[in-house]
C-alpha cells in the first residue's frame, strides 16, 4: 500500500478534529497517512500538540480551498484523498479506497478518479450517490445534486462529475486540476482520467453535504464533446436523463448484487406476513405535461424508477398512463389503463389531450377512486408516485403491511409539510377522501383565483379530521416505503 495524503479544509481545527482522529483510528495502515489541513484561522497551541500525534501532521492557513493547496501540502505521496469535516470514517478506508482506484486503473487502461457523495447519517440508506445534474442556474452554471444511491452496486460506477470534498487519486490528477485552472470535473474531462462513483461507503457525513455549482467550461469545441459523452449541454441548457440519475448506462441502472444475508432476512420477514389479511393495491399514473424540451428525458428517468416498482413480487400494482406511454409502460407492468379526463379531480379540464403539472399532484385521490371502481376487492388503495422508488431494492423484499394498512388514511409529513407521494387509504375511506378533498380544493381555488398546492389541500384536510389520519414524521421526502420495505 503506497503512502496517502489525507486532506480536510474546515474553518478551524476544532472543526477538523474529530474527522481526522476517525481517519487515523479506522485507517488499514495509519502510519502509510499523512494528514494535511487546510485551515480558516490558526490553530491553538494546545490544538497543534494534539495535532503531533497524527502521522506526518502539517497545515495551511489563509485559504478557503483545499485544491488550492494540494501541491503545497503534498510531499511525495502516491495518493490524495480530499475529505470533508463532516466525515467519520470506516474500518480500512484507506486500504478499500486504494483497492477501488487500482480495478478501475484496470478496467479503464487510464489512470482513475474515485468520487462521490457519502451516506448522511440522517439517510435511508447507507450507500454512495453519484454527483448528478439537476439543471442551471439563471448565470448558465450547472446545479448539482445527490443522484442514484448506489445500493448493492458490484463496482465503482464510470461517472461525469467530482464532489469537491470527496475525492480519492493519485497526485498526479490534482497536479493537473492545478496547472488547468478549472474545475476538477473538466480537468479530468480535458486530460483523459477516468471519474468513478466508490463502490460503497468509507465514511459517513454527520452534517450536510453542499454541492456547488459549476460554471460553463470556456472550451466550445471540448463542451460540445462533453455533451455528447455525458449528456450535460451547456450550451442549450439541457439534461439527460443519465445525467440526471448519474448513471450513464444505458438502462439507468448500476449492476448490483444483493447480498446473500439480505436475501436470507427477506424470505424469513416474507414468511412472517404471510398470514396477513390485507390486500392492498398500489396505483400510480403518468401523465405527460406537454413540455417538448424534457419530455423524454423526463420519462426516461421516470421509466427506469418504475421498473423498481413494477419488479417488486409482494407489491400489487395498477398505472394509469396517456395513450402516448402506454405501450412503453405495458411492456413494464401489463396492469397500465388508459388515463381519461373524468378519472383526474373534477373541474380541471385538459386542453389538446395534455395535463397540466399541477394536475396529477391534485388527482391522486380520484385515481385512487378509479382503480377502485374497476377492482374493488382490496383492502386498502395505496397511491405512489410513478418514479417513487428513486432507489434500488429487491425485487423478492418482504413489505410489512399493516405497519400503514390500518384503519386511517396514512402518509409522512416532512418538516411539517404533507408529503404526498404515497398515501394509503383504506377502502371505505377512498370516496369520503374524494369528497373532502374536492371541497377544499374548490375553496382555496375560489379564495386564490389559481390552482393550490397539493400540500395544502393535504395539510387544511388533516387540520380538519386529524382523527381520520396518521400522519408520520420522516426527515426526507418519498421514504415512507421504506419504513415497511426494508430490502
Amino acid at each position: 500500500m503506497d503512502r496517502i495524503l489525507l486532506l480536510i479544509g474546515a474553518a478551524s481545527y476544532a472543526e477538523a478534529e474529530p474527522a481526522v482522529i476517525s481517519a487515523v483510528d479506522n485507517a488499514y495502515a495509519a502510519r502509510r497517512l499523512s494528514v494535511g489541513l487546510v485551515l480558516r484561522e490558526a490553530p491553538e497551541e494546545d490544538e497543534r500538540a494534539r495535532m503531533a500525534r497524527f502521522p506526518a501532521p502539517r497545515y495551511i492557513v489563509g485559504t478557503d480551498s483545499s485544491w488550492q493547496v494540494v501541491q503545497e501540502e503534498w510531499q511525495g505521496e502516491t495518493w490524495v484523498f480530499l475529505g470533508s469535516p463532516e466525515m467519520r470514517f470506516q474500518r480500512d478506508w484507506d486500504r478499500r479506497l486504494e483497492r477501488e482506484a487500482r480495478g478501475c486503473q484496470r478496467r479503464s487502461g487510464i489512470g482513475a478518479v474515485l468520487s462521490g457523495c457519502m451516506p448522511r447519517v440522517t439517510d435511508a440508506l447507507e450507500a454512495v450517490s453519484p454527483v448528478a445534474a439537476e439543471g442551471f442556474d439563471r448565470e448558465g452554471r450547472l446545479i448539482q445534486r445527490r443522484g442514484q444511491p448506489l445500493r448493492y452496486a458490484v463496482d465503482p460506477e464510470p461517472a461525469a462529475l467530482i464532489h469537491p470534498d470527496c475525492c480519492f487519486a493519485p497526485a498526479a490528477f490534482f497536479r493537473d486540476v492545478s496547472e488547468l485552472g478549472c474545475d476538477p470535473f473538466w480537468a479530468a474531462f480535458k486530460r483523459r482520467w477516468a471519474v468513478y462513483t466508490i463502490a460503497s461507503p468509507v465514511a459517513v457525513l454527520e452534517g450536510e453535504d453542499t454541492l456547488p455549482a459549476c460554471a460553463a467550461p470556456d472550451d466550445p469545441e471540448g463542451r460540445a464533446r462533453f455533451t455528447r459523452h455525458f449528456g450535460i449541454d451547456f450550451d442549450r441548457l439541457e439534461l439527460s436523463a443519465k445525467a440526471r440519475e448519474g448513471i450513464w448506462r444505458a438502462a439507468l441502472e448500476a449492476p448490483v448484487r444483493v447480498p446473500l444475508r439480505v436475501r436470507l432476512q427477506e424470505r424469513l420477514r416474507g414468511l412472517d406476513g404471510i398470514a396477513s389479511r390485507l390486500t392492498p393495491l398500489a396505483v400510480t399514473a403518468w401523465l405527460e405535461t406537454g413540455d417538448e424540451r424534457s419530455a423524454e428525458a423526463d420519462f426516461d428517468q421516470a421509466l427506469a424508477r418504475f421498473r423498481r416498482l413494477a419488479a417488486m413480487q409482494n407489491v400489487p400494482l395498477q398505472c394509469f398512463a396517456d395513450p402516448r406511454r402506454a405501450r412503453a409502460i405495458t411492456q413494464v407492468l401489463p396492469n397500465t389503463l388508459n388515463y381519461k379526463a373524468r378519472y383526474g379531480i373534477p373541474g380541471l379540464a385538459r386542453s389538446g389531450g395534455q395535463a397540466q403539472p399541477e394536475e396529477l399532484p391534485l388527482s391522486r385521490p380520484f385515481l385512487l377512486a378509479a382503480a377502485r371502481e374497476k377492482d374493488m376487492g382490496h383492502s386498502h388503495y395505496i397511491w405512489m408516485d410513478f418514479d417513487y422508488l428513486w432507489y434500488p431494492i429487491y425485487e423478492r423484499t418482504a413489505v410489512d403491511w399493516p405497519l400503514l394498512c390500518g384503519e386511517k388514511i396514512c402518509l409522512a409529513e416532512v418538516d411539517g409539510v404533507p408529503d404526498p407521494s404515497m398515501v394509503c387509504v383504506p377502502s371505505e375511506l377512498v370516496l369520503p377522501l374524494c369528497q373532502s378533498f374536492g371541497a377544499v380544493f374548490e375553496a382555496l381555488r375560489r379564495r386564490g383565483g389559481a390552482l393550490p398546492a397539493d400540500t395544502e389541500v393535504w395539510r387544511q384536510l388533516i387540520a380538519a379530521r386529524p382523527e381520520r389520519f396518521e400522519v408520520i414524521a420522516l426527515p426526507e421526502p418519498r421514504e415512507l416505503f421504506g419504513l415497511i420495505a426494508e430490502g
